[in-house]
C-alpha cells in the first residue's frame, strides 16, 4: 500500500498540482489540515482535493477557523486583522457548500499498514498544538502517549521532522504550500509498506513560485504581503520567526 500525506497547502494549488503529479497514484492520499487559508487559490485547491479518487481530510487549525468565523469581530487594522480577513475572504471564495464540507473534517484519522499509523494535523492533543524539530523528546513524549499507533504523522509547523521516541516515531510531512524550512520546494510524506515494513520518504518538487505570486497580487489578496514573502522565502517574515521558535503553540492567526 502506497500512501501520500499532505499538509499545509493553505491555499497554493499551483503547489498542490506539483505535489500530486508527483506523488501519482497512491492507494490513499491523506489530506492533513490547513488546506485552504491565506493562499490565492482556496476553491480550485478544495476543487482539485475533492476530485481525486481516495482521499481522506483531517481537518486543521485554520479549518477549524473558517467553520468559527474567526474573522469576525477582530481588530481592523494591523497584521492581525490583514489574517483574520483573509479567513472571511477564503470562506467567501470556497462558499457554504465549502464550508459546510470542511466542518465534517474530523480531528485525526487511522491509516492500516505495516505499522499503523495516526494522521493528526498539529498533535493529538490539539489542532493548534504543534510539535517541532526542537520539542524536547520529554513533552514531544507527552503529547503522543494517549495514541495507540505506533507512528504519529503531523503537519501544522511547515517543518520535515522524523523522530524516533522509546514507543513512537512522530514524523511531520513539512508543507505542500509553503515550507518554513528555507527552501521554497514543497514536501510531502510518501508511505510504503509493499516490503513488509513501513517505509517514510519526504519528498520535495518545484513549481512556478513566480506565478503563484502573481496569482496573490491579481486576486487581491488579504494577507498577501506576509505570503508573498513566506512563499519566496520559504520562512516566516523576521518579526514573526523569533516568537515561532519560541513557543510549541503556533498558528497563524491566533
Amino acid at each position: 500500500m502506497r500512501v501520500a500525506v499532505l499538509s499545509d497547502v493553505h491555499g497554493n494549488v499551483r503547489a498542490l498540482e506539483a505535489v500530486l503529479a508527483d506523488a501519482g497514484s497512491p492507494d490513499l492520499v491523506v489530506a492533513n489540515g490547513d488546506l485552504l487559508s491565506f493562499g490565492p487559490s482556496p476553491a480550485e485547491t478544495l476543487r482539485l482535493l475533492r476530485e481525486l479518487p481516495n482521499v481522506r481530510f483531517v481537518s486543521g487549525n485554520n479549518d477549524r477557523y473558517l467553520i468559527e468565523r474567526r474573522w469576525e469581530g477582530r481588530p481592523v487594522d494591523g497584521w492581525e486583522a490583514e489574517a483574520f480577513a483573509n479567513l472571511g475572504w477564503t470562506a467567501a471564495a470556497i462558499g457554504a457548500d465549502g464550508c459546510d464540507f470542511i466542518g465534517q473534517w474530523p480531528f485525526d484519522v487511522r491509516v492500516d499498514m505495516a505499522s499503523p499509523l495516526r494522521v493528526v494535523h498539529a498533535s493529538p492533543v490539539a489542532d493548534n498544538v504543534g510539535m517541532f524539530p526542537w520539542t524536547p523528546d520529554s513533552h514531544l513524549g507527552q503529547l503522543v502517549s494517549e495514541v495507540q499507533e505506533e507512528v504519529v504523522v503531523c503537519g501544522h509547523t511547515h517543518l520535515f521532522m522524523d523522530r524516533r521516541l522509546r514507543v513512537h516515531r512522530v514524523i511531520s510531512d513539512g508543507s505542500a504550500g509553503f515550507p518554513f524550512d528555507r527552501d521554497p520546494r514543497p514536501s510531502y510524506l510518501l508511505l510504503d509498506d509493499a516490503g513488509g515494513s513501513l517505509k517514510a520518504e519526504l519528498r520535495r518538487v518545484r513549481y512556478d513560485v513566480q506565478a503563484a505570486l502573481r496569482d496573490l497580487e491579481r486576486r487581491n489578496v488579504p494577507f498577501a504581503q506576509v505570503i508573498a514573502f513566506q512563499m519566496r522565502h520559504a520562512t516566516l517574515m523576521p518579526k514573526h520567526e523569533t516568537d515561532y521558535a519560541r513557543r510549541d503553540l503556533v498558528t497563524f492567526a491566533e
